[in-house]
């Protein structure tokens, strides 16, 4: 600390040192695909919520059997997600559960049976001394004490079992001393959840057991001593993949170590919270972490019945205090009505103290067949985990409701654009009904954009051209009814209808898929890269690059001219072909019904998508702002919307952002306007040809 200088003191003051070497942080905007695309799934495990996912992410939240062709949970959807994220094109992915999926879960119990205990002889480090066939050479005494038995029941909402999830209560047990004829009481311990439906749940599993002195792992003595608690070990397993394998913690640890009694901490490490409610799930959950996907664990918060457990270590500990011996963690000090004093001392999991000495009261039952074993290499598994109805004919009526949410603006994925920033929805081969609500997807949202195939997934056999021309009109007709702009009478321009299925190429996949695909692949190479920017060599508007190239065997492939004009028309983007082997697409176009506006290209308009997300992101930065003139405003609003699309777009386009502050703007004070000006060149698809012929001495010079 710097001495105050009041005078002229001959001395020399120390400030201390500066650092001036670490520069100013450098913020950048999180940035997202121009083409983000939503796949629905059904998965074998992982949130409900939408995530943005790439391949090893998406594997880890879901599962990898998720999207493995041979998988139950394998769609026509999922075949269309492995195909971007092929590309490399992070996506947004959303897993549906059905309304009938359970979440596998487990109930312990602790069943207490008040019974004359026998005495055994002791060695001289306390243990039990061993005749011939290795068991415990009686005394001939017994005291009074308890047995224990961990038993496990499904939560299952049944009162057999103990009712719902943090609703049990005690009730009688299993247990009965022969002599006396008493009963057990089985007590409620922990309920345990996995983390999500399904019936992956089955597969985790929970590990609890008591270290001794000699074991694996040393039993922690500050715990012990300064905490007054036992210190447990504990695991989760998964044995989905047919072997059982350890889950690792956060930590990248297999086990944990924690104590039941509550609000303990260890003092030698940072005041480290070892409680288990908490810390067993921290340790395998990290759902808040940023910039990576969140790490769900096996299983969610427990519920602990902690007035319960402490009933019963009361009754063990009574029993045990008169026959504390030298070998035993107990100092005598007991407990008071608001002081659980040492009774968490009690090793009930394991029925020994930490120097691996048998208590003289208690013993566990291992020996039912309802017992549950709680040692470090026995696993307790969850149970009752159901998928659902998995169908595809389910899968369409939970797209379908997702759909409609769309439609309404009071719903979170319409309202929270910026929290829900998916571009783009690619219809792989949905029924007719679930076509239909996909129309919400661009009609209270101005920023996203659809594209609709005309093949149900579960049709026998592939349309006719007949057939594909009728299904398209009813889509465009369904187009119409979510118009761009009513307030400038711009009619729908974000949707685009490709006919057409195939086989895919090189595919032991015999389904027909829609053509559609080729598009997103061609799409998600384009458009796909996370920092934003197109990609130049990926052009697929005309070329080589408009080329089908992933499939064979294509329902249609040619059209009468009538039949063209009037499904080009109705929005239908089709192939022809291009030479007696090779199937292109002639123009690529929205339901626009002007052939003359710029907004006829698929292209343009996934410009036009970006652009109504760079304004809400740009929104954002400068909503609040109140340090600047409205000359600054303009420029630093101006500045930052051109920042976020510098060298987006291939250099197919022209953007200027400029803002104004009109009457109403000045009235307000609070509000500008932002106008974004997109130049683009039409889309060309109509040549006319004209031959004539000359005299080679006549012949006009070239241009």
């Amino acid at each position: 600390m710097a001495t105050a200088n009041f005078n002229s003191m001959p001395q020399n003051v120390n400030y201390g040192a500066r650092d001036k070497s670490v520069p100013d942080p450098i913020l950048t905007a999180k940035q997202y695909a121009t083409h983000l695309p939503l796949w629905f799934i059904l998965a074998q495990k992982g949130p409900s919520t939408r995530v943005v996912a790439d391949g090893p992410t998406r594997e880890q939240l879901f599962g990898s059997s998720s999207f493995d062709p041979s998988s139950p949970y394998f769609t026509h959807a999922t075949q269309f997600a492995n195909q971007a994220n092929s590309k490399g094109n992070q996506s947004i992915y959303q897993r549906l559960v059905p309304a009938d999926a359970k979440t596998a879960m487990m109930r312990l119990w602790l069943d207490v049976l008040p019974t004359q205990i026998p005495e055994y002889q002791r060695g001289t480090d306390g243990k039990y001394l061993l005749d011939q066939t290795g068991a415990p050479i009686p005394t001939g005494t017994k005291v009074a004490g308890f047995i224990l038995k961990f038993v496990k029941t499904p939560i299952d909402g049944t009162l057999p079992n103990g009712g719902a999830f943090g609703q049990a209560s005690q009730m009688v047990g299993d247990q009965v001393d022969t002599t006396t004829s008493t009963q057990s009481t089985r007590y409620p311990f922990l309920d345990i959840p996995v983390s999500f439906a399904g019936l992956y749940g089955d597969d985790l599993g929970f590990r609890a057991w008591a270290p001794v002195a000699g074991s694996r792992v040393t039993p922690d003595a500050e715990l012990l001593e300064v905490n007054k608690c036992y210190p447990y070990v504990f695991g989760c397993l998964d044995r989905s993949n047919d072997t059982v394998q350890n889950v690792q913690t956060v930590q990248g640890t297999s086990e944990v170590t924690c104590v039941f009694r509550r609000n303990q901490v260890k003092a030698s490490v940072g005041n480290q919270d070892v409680t288990f409610e908490s810390r067993f799930y921290d340790s395998y959950n990290d759902r808040e972490r940023t910039g990576i996907a969140p790490l769900y664990g096996p299983f969610d918060n427990v519920y602990m019945y902690y007035n319960d457990l402490v009933t019963v270590l009361k009754k063990l500990y009574d029993a045990e205090k008169p026959l504390i011996d030298a070998f035993s963690d107990f100092d005598g000090s007991g407990y008071t009505t608001t002081d659980e004093g040492e009774i968490f001392r009690f090793n009930f999991i394991g029925g020994k103290s930490s120097n691996g000495v048998p208590y003289h009261s208690f013993l566990i039952n291992r020996n039912d067949a309802n017992a549950e074993a709680m040692s470090d290499i026995s696993t307790v598994w969850a149970e009752g985990g159901a998928d659902g109805d998995i169908s595809l004919n389910n899968f369409n009526r939970l797209v379908q409701a997702e759909m409609e949410k769309y439609g309404d603006i009071n719903q979170e994925v319409t309202d929270d654009r910026l929290g829900n920033p998916q571009s783009i929805f690619w219809d792989s081969g949905f029924d007719a009904d679930c076509k239909m609500a996909m129309a919400n997807f661009i009609s209270v949202r101005k920023d996203t954009q659809l594209v609709w195939c005309l093949q149900d997934a579960q049709a026998a056999q592939p349309l006719t051209a007949d057939e594909e021309s009728s299904m398209a009109i009813a889509l465009f007709t369904r187009a119409q009814q979510m118009p761009e702009s009513t307030e400038y009478a711009t009619p729908a321009i974000r949707a685009m209808i490709v006919a057409c299925d195939g086989i895919l190429i090189g595919s032991s996949n015999r389904k027909r898929i829609p053509l559609s695909m080729e598009l997103l692949s061609k799409s998600a190479e384009y458009m796909g890269a996370g920092n934003g920017l197109w990609k130049e060599a990926f052009r697929f508007s005309h070329g080589s690059r408009a080329e089908v190239s992933l499939f064979r065997d294509v329902n249609v492939v040619w059209r009468p001219f009538a039949s063209r004009q009037r499904d080009w028309a109705n929005g239908m983007v089709y192939v022809q072909k291009k030479d007696m082997d090779t199937l292109f697409f002639p123009g690529l176009r929205t339901v626009y019904n002007v052939d003359q506006s710029i907004f006829t290209s698929f292209i343009t308009s996934c410009v036009l998508v970006d652009l109504e997300k760079v304004a809400d992101r740009v929104w954002s930065e400068f909503s609040g702002a109140d340090e600047y003139t409205n000359e600054q405003f303009k420029k630093y609003v101006e500045q930052e919307f051109s920042k976020q699309i510098e060298g987006k777009y291939d250099n197919r386009v022209t953007v200027v952002p400029t803002v104004s502050f009109t009457a109403v703007d000045e009235f307000n004070g609070f509000s500008w306007t932002l106008n974004v000006d997109l130049g683009a060149d039409n889309m060309k698809t109509v040549q006319y040809t004209v031959l004539t012929g000359y005299r080679q001495e006549s012949m006009p010079k070239s241009n």
